[in-house]
């Protein structure tokens, strides 16, 4: 068996090679052919399957140690299959044109996590405890079995951290009970405060950057999609003889449309709602 996988190896390689070799002839030349990141992409691959068979010599203080790290780029090989299927291709597209857009949203949620976790600081530092035994609740844990809780907000670190950990939305509200459960002396307010604090935050921490960043993927996939659909060949292009009306339409170009990413995320936000 290990044969027969070293030859389809050996004769996967030749062929790829190839095909390498043709669509650079193909394209006019290797500066006309590097323009696509997919061309790119295959070549890269190819150029790691061919190094797999160059002599690596004795022992790991040859020099080579690097040039075989070289060959786990082999893994690779399957993403080949992306520039040949057009709405795999369309996914990808779509995930790396829409990192500029996204990169506001990551520093909003920077910015609102951080406010979050100072604020989490002033009101539960060294109030978030837990039980050394795991199968004792903490209100029935005696004061000298507690400990400082794995998640907490002692310093803003550490408030990064749980955020993070609300972030998934799971097991929140057990967080948000352990916590009230440990402050039964503490005043109502600072208990409802407390409340509102986790409550706030899993809307404007999380819930509302998450339609955002779906509503940039959902509005870059339409415009990579539209622009996939322009290319068909004119045997198939009779569907698109209504775009340019649609594109002329007064609604596309009212002031709600002005921001397609916020109308998106607001429609996103409100769905649960209706």
């Amino acid at each position: 068996m290990r044969t027969f996988l070293s030859a389809m190896d050996y004769v996967l390689t030749t062929c790829f090679t190839c095909e390498l070799i043709l669509q650079v002839i193909h394209n006019g030349g290797f500066k006309l052919w590097r323009k696509d990141g997919w061309n790119v992409l295959d070549g890269v691959i190819v150029a790691a399957s061919l190094i797999a068979y160059l002599p690596m010599g004795g022992g790991e203080s040859s020099g080579m140690v690097a040039v075989k790290g070289i060959r786990t780029l082999r893994v690779l090989r399957p993403l080949r299959a992306v520039k040949r299927l057009p709405s795999l291709k369309s996914t990808i597209s779509t995930m790396l044109q829409a990192i500029p857009a996204t990169a506001g949203i990551f520093v909003l949620m920077f910015f609102i996590w951080f406010m979050w976790a100072v604020i989490g600081q002033q009101l539960l530092s060294g109030r978030m405890k837990e039980c050394v035994d795991p199968t004792i609740k903490i209100t029935e844990c005696p004061q000298d079995m507690r400990r400082q809780a794995t998640l907490n907000f002692d310093n803003v670190g550490s408030g990064l951290v749980t955020l993070f950990a609300l972030f998934k939305i799971d097991g929140w509200a057990n967080l948000l009970w352990s916590t009230l459960s440990q402050m039964e002396n503490e005043s109502t307010l600072l208990q409802a405060g407390v409340g509102l604090y986790f409550v706030v935050f899993l809307i404007f921490g999380v819930i509302f950057p998450t339609s955002l960043f779906a509503a940039i993927f959902v509005d870059t996939y339409q415009s990579i999609r539209i622009g996939f659909l322009m290319q068909v060949p004119p045997l198939f292009s009779a569907r698109l003889t209504t775009w340019p009306l649609l594109t002329r339409s007064p609604h596309l170009t009212s002031p709600s449309h002005q921001h397609p990413h916020l109308t998106s995320a607001l429609l996103i936000f409100a769905s649960p709602l209706t």
